[in-house]
């Protein structure tokens, strides 16, 4: 009965021979059935299975009987199994958020914890095709363009989600056929939520419609990533050669932005607008269209935006930058850093699990948020450690900038980088291409030199951002 998940998982290379796997399992249909499947995949050698838990203490004795069952599941399969306790409600209070984003940004953040501690390369969740169409529904009522029309990906870092190729009714269906209980969490009835308005409401009147709905908006879901995988990799290449990341936000001159195409130009705001909030939660496309039309405004001229930011035209450029911050914009035309963009580091991929590498000066640096095992070696001139919640601010790949400074000893004591590079006797006409790992003027990394102190690992067991640099044959060897 598995043959179809199986296809799927293989067509999206989900699990490798050896993998340790991380599932999230509430009780509930879905996140049972995927731990069956898992089993399976146990079963055959390929994986070993970890659990996780979180009791959200909302919903009083039914969150007790989900945790009784998701214990007892796990000792019959004899699985290793965590379970946590988190005060959903008051974590929603004191972050200002709804009680649904705030159940995922703890389970989020538990579950990469456990899963570096655990060692496990995957993290999976219960995701299936409705879940797919009503994500899209949701975004698309709140202003979604084509990237957030394509859904859930099936892999992303290491989070995957091997039943998207599933209806409920199959996933039911299955169950039936495993004689496998499970729980019903009758929060999911409450028409007071969004998410379950459009399940409940929304979605069954579009099958009175097609039956095959859901079905179909999964498949529209594939064609759209698809089409934004081919699409993204041409603007990524024209966003690195003409839009400026700096300390306080991005931006991109009047010249060439009114040279871009309709599509050009908004899919140049959209990039900047996620890079210098570092979120994509609530900006929708009619931010977008506010940002753009400020080429035709008079300068000066800004736009209050989600997350801290605001657009700002100025006289001869476009930009986002975050509010309450003494920045100038347009002085990086004026004296030339143009040239030298900074590549923000995303840290929102960083939490998620994702490794990824990012391009910068003839190198690629590669990034992993990990928790640092015991006896690791730090000593690697290319392959450098930071702790990883001592850093607040946005992280940036850049070139020196007026202000930049390393901290030096423990007690704080700070060095600017132009005497570092002059106690260093690195030639001027080299120290304009150095690449920096910079938060704010703040130097975490002169690659090939020094580290900052204010950031250095003090032992294992802790969150730890590894960064490690490949010099390109064609590149100037900085390490």
């Amino acid at each position: 009965m598995w043959e179809k998940v199986d296809a799927y998982v293989k067509k999206h290379q989900m699990i490798r021979q050896g993998d340790r796997v991380l599932l999230g399992l509430s009780g509930g249909p879905d996140s049972v059935f995927l731990a069956r499947y898992l089993l399976e995949l146990v079963r055959r050698g390929i994986i070993s299975l970890h659990i996780f838990h979180l009791n959200h203490l909302l919903r009083g004795e039914e969150s007790r009987r989900d945790e009784d069952f998701v214990r007892s599941f796990c000792q019959k399969w004899n699985l290793p199994c965590l379970i946590c306790r988190e005060d959903i409600s008051l974590f929603a209070g004191r972050h200002k958020c709804s009680v649904e984003e705030a159940g995922r940004m703890v389970r989020r953040r538990l579950m990469a914890d456990y899963a570096g501690k655990t060692g496990c390369d995957r993290i999976a969740f219960a995701h299936h095709a409705g879940d797919q169409a009503e994500t899209m529904l949701f975004r698309m009522i709140r202003g979604t363009g084509p990237e957030g029309l394509s859904g859930m990906l099936p892999v992303r870092g290491k989070t995957i989600r091997p039943l998207l190729c599933l209806e409920k009714e199959e996933i039911i269906s299955g169950l039936r056929l495993l004689d496998q209980d499970y729980v019903e969490d009758t929060s999911n009835m409450q028409t007071d939520y969004s998410r379950n308005h459009i399940r409940l409401n929304i979605l069954p009147e579009m099958e009175k419609i097609n039956g095959q709905a859901v079905r179909h908006m999964a498949c529209l879901a594939g064609q759209l990533r698809e089409q934004n995988e081919y699409v993204g990799a041409l603007m990524d290449r024209l966003y690195d050669e003409h839009v400026l990341s700096f300390e306080k936000g991005t931006g991109v001159s009047l010249d060439f932005f009114r040279s871009c195409s309709a599509f050009e130009q908004k899919a140049l705001i959209r990039r900047m607008l996620f890079d210098a909030g570092e979120k994509r939660k609530d900006v929708s496309a009619l931010h977008v269209e506010l940002v753009s039309s400020l080429a035709n405004k008079a300068a000066g001229r800004r736009i209050d935006l989600p997350h801290g930011l605001q657009a700002v035209r100025g006289e001869d450029s476009l930009s986002v930058i975050r509010q309450g911050q003494e920045e100038e914009p347009e002085r990086h035309w004026r004296n030339g850093t143009g040239t030298g963009r900074a590549i923000p580091v995303p840290r929102e991929k960083l939490e998620e699990g994702e490794e990824f590498s990012l391009t910068a000066g003839g190198g690629s640096y590669r990034f992993r948020l990990l928790f640092l095992s015991p006896g690791e070696n730090l000593k690697r001139d290319c392959v450098k450690y930071f702790s990883y919640d001592k850093i607040k601010d946005k992280l940036l790949l850049r070139t020196r900038q007026e202000g930049d400074y390393l901290i030096m000893d423990r007690s704080g004591r700070k060095k600017l980088l132009r005497r570092y590079f002059i106690d260093e006797k690195i030639p001027s006409a080299r120290r304009d291409h150095i690449i920096l790992l910079a938060e704010g003027h703040h130097i975490l990394w002169v690659t090939g030199g020094r580290t900052s102190e204010a950031c250095k690992v003090s032992g294992p067991g802790q969150r730890v951002l590894r960064v490690i640099y490949t010099e390109n044959l064609e590149g100037e060897k900085h390490g």
